[in-house]
Protein backbone atom coordinates (compact mmCIF):
# COMPACT_ATOMS: atom_id res chain seq x y z
CA UNK A 1 0.00 0.00 0.00
CA UNK A 2 3.00 2.33 -0.87
CA UNK A 3 1.86 4.88 -2.81
CA UNK A 4 -1.06 3.35 -4.11
CA UNK A 5 -4.68 3.78 -4.34
CA UNK A 6 -5.56 0.70 -2.10
CA UNK A 7 -6.12 2.92 1.04
CA UNK A 8 -8.87 4.90 -0.89
CA UNK A 9 -10.22 1.33 -2.89
CA UNK A 10 -10.96 0.56 1.35
CA UNK A 11 -12.32 3.59 2.11
CA UNK A 12 -15.15 3.29 -1.20
CA UNK A 13 -15.47 -0.34 -0.04
CA UNK A 14 -16.14 0.09 3.86
CA UNK A 15 -18.19 2.88 3.06
CA UNK A 16 -20.26 0.96 0.57
CA UNK A 17 -20.53 -2.22 3.32
CA UNK A 18 -18.36 -4.22 0.80
CA UNK A 19 -16.64 -7.10 2.61
CA UNK A 20 -12.89 -7.10 1.49
CA UNK A 21 -9.10 -8.31 2.65
CA UNK A 22 -6.27 -7.36 2.29
CA UNK A 23 -3.79 -9.73 0.87
CA UNK A 24 -0.03 -8.34 1.72
CA UNK A 25 2.24 -8.70 -0.76
CA UNK A 26 5.84 -7.10 -1.59
CA UNK A 27 6.07 -3.60 -1.95
CA UNK A 28 8.18 -2.20 -5.05
CA UNK A 29 11.06 -1.39 -3.58
CA UNK A 30 11.38 -4.62 -1.66
CA UNK A 31 11.29 -6.42 -5.64
CA UNK A 32 12.92 -3.91 -6.54
CA UNK A 33 16.37 -4.12 -4.86
CA UNK A 34 15.77 -7.71 -4.62
CA UNK A 35 15.64 -8.12 -8.54
CA UNK A 36 18.95 -5.83 -8.90
CA UNK A 37 20.28 -7.24 -6.30
CA UNK A 38 20.87 -4.40 -4.12
CA UNK A 39 20.77 -4.45 -0.68
CA UNK A 40 18.47 -1.81 0.67
CA UNK A 41 20.22 -2.11 3.84
CA UNK A 42 23.64 -2.75 4.75
CA UNK A 43 25.96 -3.55 8.00
CA UNK A 44 27.99 -0.22 8.62
CA UNK A 45 26.56 1.47 5.40
CA UNK A 46 22.86 1.81 5.11
CA UNK A 47 21.15 1.70 7.97
CA UNK A 48 17.77 3.33 7.01
CA UNK A 49 15.33 2.84 3.66
CA UNK A 50 13.52 6.20 2.87
CA UNK A 51 10.82 5.76 0.65
CA UNK A 52 9.56 8.93 -1.48
CA UNK A 53 7.01 9.75 -4.40
CA UNK A 54 8.91 11.65 -7.12
CA UNK A 55 5.77 12.42 -9.46
CA UNK A 56 5.54 15.68 -10.87
CA UNK A 57 3.76 17.74 -7.57
CA UNK A 58 6.68 16.63 -5.47
CA UNK A 59 9.21 18.29 -7.98
CA UNK A 60 6.89 21.42 -8.28
CA UNK A 61 6.45 21.35 -4.40
CA UNK A 62 8.95 24.44 -2.81
CA UNK A 63 8.22 23.43 0.82
CA UNK A 64 9.82 19.78 -0.14
CA UNK A 65 13.22 19.44 1.25
CA UNK A 66 15.98 18.32 -1.25
CA UNK A 67 18.64 18.12 1.31
CA UNK A 68 17.66 15.28 3.00
CA UNK A 69 18.90 13.09 -0.03
CA UNK A 70 22.49 14.00 1.61
CA UNK A 71 21.73 11.94 4.49
CA UNK A 72 24.52 9.80 5.59
CA UNK A 73 24.15 6.10 5.94
CA UNK A 74 20.19 5.94 4.24
CA UNK A 75 19.20 4.32 0.85
CA UNK A 76 16.25 5.88 -0.59
CA UNK A 77 13.53 4.49 -2.76
CA UNK A 78 12.27 6.82 -5.04
CA UNK A 79 8.90 5.62 -6.84
CA UNK A 80 7.22 7.69 -10.16
CA UNK A 81 10.73 8.72 -11.12
CA UNK A 82 11.41 7.74 -14.08
CA UNK A 83 9.68 10.68 -15.88
CA UNK A 84 11.86 13.14 -13.49
CA UNK A 85 14.71 11.39 -13.43
CA UNK A 86 16.88 14.69 -14.58
CA UNK A 87 14.74 17.28 -12.83
CA UNK A 88 14.85 15.28 -9.30
CA UNK A 89 19.07 14.61 -10.01
CA UNK A 90 19.12 18.22 -10.90
CA UNK A 91 17.35 19.43 -7.93
CA UNK A 92 19.43 16.97 -5.26
CA UNK A 93 22.64 18.11 -6.50
CA UNK A 94 21.59 21.83 -5.83
CA UNK A 95 20.84 20.95 -2.64
CA UNK A 96 24.46 19.95 -2.05
CA UNK A 97 23.85 15.91 -2.34
CA UNK A 98 27.27 14.74 -4.34
CA UNK A 99 26.85 13.46 -7.75
CA UNK A 100 29.05 10.75 -6.97
CA UNK A 101 26.42 8.87 -4.97
CA UNK A 102 25.45 5.57 -6.80
CA UNK A 103 22.26 5.70 -8.32
CA UNK A 104 19.88 2.62 -9.87
CA UNK A 105 16.58 2.63 -11.97
CA UNK A 106 14.99 -0.80 -11.74
CA UNK A 107 12.41 -1.10 -14.58
CA UNK A 108 9.72 -3.47 -14.19
CA UNK A 109 10.59 -4.85 -10.96
CA UNK A 110 9.52 -9.00 -9.95
CA UNK A 111 9.09 -9.07 -14.09
CA UNK A 112 11.02 -11.53 -16.38
CA UNK A 113 11.48 -8.14 -18.49
CA UNK A 114 13.44 -6.56 -15.29
CA UNK A 115 16.36 -4.22 -16.23
CA UNK A 116 18.33 -2.01 -14.16
CA UNK A 117 20.79 0.79 -15.29
CA UNK A 118 23.44 1.87 -13.20
CA UNK A 119 24.90 5.17 -12.21
CA UNK A 120 25.25 8.54 -10.09
CA UNK A 121 23.30 11.34 -9.26
CA UNK A 122 25.07 13.18 -11.66
CA UNK A 123 24.89 10.45 -14.47
CA UNK A 124 21.68 8.67 -13.93
CA UNK A 125 19.54 10.52 -16.27
CA UNK A 126 21.93 11.05 -19.20
CA UNK A 127 22.57 6.61 -19.06
CA UNK A 128 17.87 6.46 -19.06
CA UNK A 129 17.07 9.93 -21.47
CA UNK A 130 15.04 8.53 -24.91
CA UNK A 131 15.60 4.70 -23.81
CA UNK A 132 12.48 3.14 -25.11
CA UNK A 133 13.27 -0.40 -23.45
CA UNK A 134 12.17 1.19 -20.37
CA UNK A 135 8.59 1.73 -20.39
CA UNK A 136 7.78 1.79 -16.61
CA UNK A 137 6.59 1.34 -14.21
CA UNK A 138 10.59 2.25 -12.75
CA UNK A 139 12.11 2.94 -9.36
CA UNK A 140 15.04 4.77 -8.21
CA UNK A 141 17.19 3.34 -5.75
CA UNK A 142 19.95 5.78 -4.47
CA UNK A 143 22.69 5.32 -2.01
CA UNK A 144 26.30 3.89 -0.79
CA UNK A 145 24.28 0.71 -1.21
CA UNK A 146 23.68 0.47 -4.81
CA UNK A 147 27.58 1.11 -5.56
CA UNK A 148 27.62 -2.90 -3.25
CA UNK A 149 25.52 -4.07 -6.14
CA UNK A 150 28.48 -5.35 -8.16
CA UNK A 151 29.98 -7.23 -4.90
CA UNK A 152 26.77 -8.81 -3.48
CA UNK A 153 25.09 -9.79 -7.52
CA UNK A 154 26.92 -13.09 -7.62
CA UNK A 155 25.21 -15.48 -10.36
CA UNK A 156 21.50 -16.39 -11.19
CA UNK A 157 19.82 -19.63 -10.14
CA UNK A 158 18.35 -21.42 -13.42
CA UNK A 159 15.16 -20.70 -14.34
CA UNK A 160 11.91 -21.94 -12.54
CA UNK A 161 10.70 -24.84 -14.07
CA UNK A 162 7.30 -23.15 -15.64
CA UNK A 163 4.10 -23.20 -13.84
CA UNK A 164 2.02 -26.38 -13.29
CA UNK A 165 -0.60 -27.01 -15.98
CA UNK A 166 -3.17 -27.50 -14.04
CA UNK A 167 -2.57 -23.90 -12.16
CA UNK A 168 -2.69 -22.11 -15.89
CA UNK A 169 -6.62 -21.50 -15.88
CA UNK A 170 -6.66 -20.04 -12.75
CA UNK A 171 -3.45 -17.76 -13.03
CA UNK A 172 -5.21 -16.73 -16.45
CA UNK A 173 -8.25 -15.17 -14.48
CA UNK A 174 -6.08 -13.29 -12.34
CA UNK A 175 -5.22 -10.33 -14.59
CA UNK A 176 -9.28 -9.66 -14.85
CA UNK A 177 -9.82 -10.07 -11.20
CA UNK A 178 -8.06 -6.83 -11.07
CA UNK A 179 -9.99 -5.17 -13.41
CA UNK A 180 -13.31 -6.32 -12.07
CA UNK A 181 -11.98 -4.23 -8.94
CA UNK A 182 -11.23 -1.09 -11.08
CA UNK A 183 -14.93 -1.40 -12.28
CA UNK A 184 -16.04 -1.79 -8.69
CA UNK A 185 -14.18 0.83 -7.18
CA UNK A 186 -14.09 4.52 -8.14
CA UNK A 187 -10.85 6.85 -6.36
CA UNK A 188 -12.10 9.14 -4.04
CA UNK A 189 -10.61 12.54 -2.96
CA UNK A 190 -7.13 12.65 -0.82
CA UNK A 191 -6.88 13.00 3.18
Amino acid sequence: MIFGRAGEEMEELAAAGVPYEVVPAVTACLAAGADARIPLTFRNCATSLRVHTMNPSTIKDERFDWSQFGAPSATFALYMGLNVVESVTQKMMAAGVSGAMPMALVDRASLPEMQVVTGTVATLAAAVRDRKDLPGPALILMGEVVGLRDRVAGSLPPPSSPTQPALAPILSKLPTLGLLLRQLVKPTASC
